[in-house]
């Protein structure tokens, strides 16, 4: 079980880095030079999909799929 976390850990942080470093317009927008991450909202400078949520959606989907890698690969 400790594997399956450290492995979702890893992965989980280089996503959200590449993410961060991407810098996607459906999360991010530019005001006066400077780059801001979308609140949760309609309208402008506003997303359904903030970074918050996708950053809850990308842990719980990395913690699954190592978790299942793991156990695939004790079978």
């Amino acid at each position: 079980m400790n594997d399956c976390i450290t492995n979702s850990f890893y992965v989980y942080f280089i996503i959200t880095i590449s993410i961060y470093i991407c810098k996607p317009p459906f999360l991010f927008y530019n005001e006066n030079n400077k780059c801001l991450f979308k609140k949760f909202g309609c309208g402008k400078n506003k997303t359904i999909i903030s970074i918050h949520i996708l950053c809850i959606l990308i842990s719980i989907i990395t913690y699954f799929v190592t978790y299942f890698l793991i156990k695939l690969e004790n079978i």
